[in-house]
């Protein structure tokens, strides 16, 4: 029997024990390990909580940022070696300057940049190996506000995923992920 990780279900737990009215968006993302010897597929979500604070707010753009938790969920190429999903669970901050909004409305442009530390219930999918549970994400993204309130965003990130070289072999991992998000 496979052992299973606890780390995801505890990190779970921790997202939903997250009172509502402290949390300041969510967010679920689709994509896949732009490897081209990879068939990994994944599902994201996470949820956020604002820093309440902007910078650099003098001109038409601001920096603000905030804290996300995230499950994701991995799928594999069944004929490769290695387990066919993984589950994975973390935190980071994401830092994202945008546009301000405008008298006329209309979509509001930003890009983002985050990191964090990644708990995985597993360790090779794909057949490809990632030698630690403990990965870090680093991603560049780019997306638009929209909506009444500019409560809706889409976008699109490039995620990376490795250990750090904190053991070998680290394969590492990088995904295309489209994503859909609403702001509370």
């Amino acid at each position: 029997m496979r052992p299973v990780s606890i780390w995801p279900h505890v990190m779970l737990c921790t997202i939903l024990a997250v009172p509502t009215r402290a949390l300041s968006g969510m967010t679920v993302a689709l994509g896949a390990d732009s490897h081209s010897h990879s068939d990994v597929h994944m599902v994201r979500l996470a949820i956020r909580r604002s820093w309440q604070r902007t910078w650099l707010a003098d001109g038409d753009w601001y920096l603000s940022g905030h804290w996300a938790f995230e499950l994701g969920a991995w799928s594999g190429n069944e004929g490769a070696a290695g387990s066919k999903t993984l589950v994975d669970a973390g935190a980071g901050a994401v830092v994202r300057l945008r546009r301000k909004a405008s008298a006329e409305g209309g979509a509001i442009p930003f890009v983002e940049a985050g990191t964090g530390a990644y708990i995985l219930s597993g360790t090779t999918i794909g057949g490809r190996e990632l030698s630690s549970a403990l990965q870090f994400g680093s991603h560049l993204g780019a997306g638009l506000l929209f909506g009444h309130g500019r409560r809706y965003e889409l976008g699109w990130r490039f995620l990376h995923f490795s250990n750090a070289r904190i053991e070998k072999p680290n394969d590492g991992f990088n995904f295309n992920l489209i994503y859909f998000g609403r702001r509370f």
